[in-house]
C-alpha cells in the first residue's frame, strides 16, 4: 500500500505536468485558429478595398482618356482621336456598372457608387452630346455646350467624390491591415511561446545555441569591424564629391558672370558700328558707290543680327542667375497677354489661335510669359504657304515620374521638322534652318527649356514635317489646389 501510494505519489507530477501541457498546446492551437480566421476575413476584405480601387483608377484613367479624345476631336475634327474616346466610353461604362454591383463592407460607400455612377454617365452623354453637335455641323451649339463649364463642373464633382471614395477605401484599407497585422501578431506570439516552451523541454539545445550564440557575436564584432571601414571609405568619397560639386559650382558660377559681363559690355561696341553705320549711310552713300552701299548694309544686317544674338544671350544668362520666389500665376490672364501682345502679327496672318481653360501654377510670371511668347513666336515664324494658320493652347492632369504634373501642350499646323533633331532644337544656337530662311538666334528654345527646368518641369516637342509642331511643358502641380481640369 505504501509502494502504491509512494508509486502513485511520483505520478501525479508528471500527470499533472501532462496535463498542463495539453491545455497549454490546445489553448494556443485554439487562439493561432481564431487568428487564422480573422485573418482570412481581412484578407477577404483587403481584397475587396483593393478591387474598389483599382476600379475607382481604371475609371478616372478611361475619364482623362475620353476627355482627350473628346478635345483633340473638337479641336481638329480628325476622326483619329473618337477611337480612344470611344473605346474608354464603353469601358467606362463597364466600370460603372462593375462598380455598382461590387459589394462593400463601407457602409457609406454604397450610395456613393450610386451618385458617381449617376454623375460619370452624366459626364459621358455632355461629352458625347459635344461630338453629336460637332458630327452635325452644329459647331456654335458645340462651343456654347463646352464654353457653358458644365463639364468641368461635373468633372470637378466627380474627382472630389472619388477623391473621397478612395480615401475611404484607403482609411478601410488602413484599418484592415491593421487588424490584419494584429491578428498575424498574434499568431506569431502564440507559436513563438509554443516553440520557446518546446525549446525548454530539450535543455540540451542550450549548449549548442551557446555555442551558436559565440559564434554569432564573433562574426558581428567583424561585421562591425568591416562596416566602421565602409563608413570612412564612404566618408571620404563623400567629402570628395562634395568638394568636386563646390568647385563645379564656382566654375559655372564663374562662367554665368562672364557670359552675362560680356554679353553686356558688346552692346556698347555694337551700338557704335551700328551709329556710325547710320552716319556713313545717311551721309556717304553717294561717295561709296553701289559696292560700297552693299558693304555697309551687309554690315548693318550683321550688327543687327549680332545685337538679336546678345540679348538672346543676357535674356538666357538672366534667367539661368535671377531665382525668385515663385507666386500662383494664373495661365489664363498670362496667356491673354502674350495674345495681346502678338495680336498684330495673328491678325496679320489671319491666324486662328484656340486656348482652353487652364490651370493656376505656381512660378515665376515674368519667364513663364517668355517661354509661350517664344513658343507663340516660333508657330507665327514657321507657318506653310497658302494654309491658313492655326494654334492651340491646351491644358490637362497627367504625370511625370509617377507624380502628378500639370502638363500644358502648345500645338501648331506649321511646317514641322524631322523628329530626329526634337533634342538638339533646344541646345544654344542650334537651328535647323539658315538665317535667310528664318530668322532667329537659335537660343528663344534653350530659354524655355532653362525656365521650365528652374520651375521643376520638362519640355518635350513632337513634330512631323508639313503637319505641325507640338510642345508639351510639364509643371508640378500645386499642393493642396484643388482646381482642377
Amino acid at each position: 500500500m505504501i509502494l502504491t501510494d509512494s508509486i502513485l505519489d511520483n505520478k501525479r507530477p508528471w500527470v499533472l505536468a501532462l496535463f498542463i501541457a495539453i491545455t497549454f498546446f490546445s489553448v494556443n492551437g485554439v487562439l493561432a485558429y481564431h487568428s487564422t480566421i480573422v485573418m482570412n476575413k481581412n484578407l477577404e476584405r483587403i481584397d475587396r478595398g483593393l478591387n474598389a480601387l483599382n476600379l475607382i483608377e481604371q475609371l478616372k484613367f478611361h475619364l482623362f482618356r475620353a476627355e482627350s479624345g473628346q478635345r483633340g476631336y473638337l479641336i481638329t475634327n480628325e476622326s483619329d482621336y473618337l477611337v480612344p474616346y470611344n473605346e474608354s466610353n464603353i469601358k467606362a461604362r463597364l466600370l460603372l456598372t462593375t462598380l455598382y454591383q461590387t459589394e462593400t463592407a463601407i457602409p457609406t460607400q454604397k450610395a456613393k457608387f450610386a451618385q458617381l455612377f449617376t454623375l460619370l454617365n452624366e459626364k459621358l452623354d455632355e461629352m458625347q452630346a459635344s461630338i453629336d453637335y460637332v458630327d452635325k455641323k452644329q459647331n456654335r451649339s458645340a462651343v456654347k455646350l463646352v464654353k457653358s463649364d458644365r463639364g468641368y463642373k461635373l468633372t470637378l464633382h466627380i474627382l472630389g467624390l472619388i477623391s473621397d471614395m478612395e480615401l475611404a477605401e484607403q482609411e478601410f484599407l488602413t484599418e484592415s491591415r491593421r487588424q490584419n497585422d494584429k491578428a498575424q501578431s498574434d499568431t506569431l506570439k502564440v507559436l513563438l511561446i509554443a516553440n520557446i516552451v518546446g525549446l525548454c523541454l530539450a535543455l540540451f539545445a542550450l549548449y549548442f545555441t551557446f555555442r551558436s550564440g559565440l559564434r554569432i557575436q564573433s562574426l558581428i564584432q567583424d561585421v562591425e569591424a568591416s562596416n566602421s571601414y565602409l563608413e570612412d571609405k564612404v566618408a571620404r568619397r563623400t567629402e570628395e564629391l562634395k568638394n568636386y560639386s563646390q568647385e563645379l559650382e564656382r566654375s559655372n558660377k564663374e562662367l554665368e558672370d562672364f557670359a552675362f559681363i560680356a554679353s553686356h559690355d558688346l552692346q556698347e561696341p555694337l551700338r557704335k558700328i551700328r551709329a556710325f553705320g547710320d552716319r556713313l549711310s545717311k551721309g556717304f552713300s553717294e561717295k561709296l558707290g553701289e559696292q560700297g552701299q552693299d558693304y555697309l548694309a551687309r554690315m548693318q544686317s550683321a550688327s543687327t543680327r549680332m545685337s538679336r544674338l546678345i540679348e538672346d544671350l543676357l535674356t538666357f544668362s538672366r534667367v539661368t542667375r535671377r531665382q525668385r520666389e515663385f507666386d500662383p500665376v494664373d495661365l489664363n490672364a498670362l496667356i491673354a497677354d502674350v495674345q495681346e501682345a502678338f495680336d498684330y502679327a495673328i491678325n496679320e496672318s489671319n491666324a486662328i489661335l484656340e486656348v482652353s481653360p487652364l490651370p493656376v501654377i505656381n512660378g515665376d510670371s515674368s519667364q513663364l510669359h517668355q517661354v509661350f511668347s517664344n513658343l507663340l513666336s516660333n508657330s507665327l515664324k514657321f507657318t506653310r504657304e497658302h494654309v491658313q494658320p492655326r494654334f492651340a493652347i491646351i491644358g490637362h492632369l497627367s504625370s511625370l515620374n509617377e507624380k502628378p504634373f500639370i502638363c500644358i501642350e502648345v500645338i501648331d499646323n506649321g511646317i514641322g521638322f524631322d523628329e530626329q533633331y526634337k533634342n538638339r532644337i533646344f541646345n544654344l544656337f542650334q537651328r535647323l534652318h539658315g538665317k535667310d530662311e528664318y530668322s532667329g538666334t537659335g537660343i528663344g528654345l534653350a530659354i524655355c527649356r532653362k525656365i521650365v527646368e528652374n520651375h521643376g518641369g520638362k519640355i518635350e516637342v513632337t513634330s512631323r514635317i508639313g503637319e505641325g509642331t507640338t510642345f508639351s511643358l510639364w509643371f508640378p502641380l500645386p499642393q493642396n489646389d484643388e482646381r482642377a481640369l
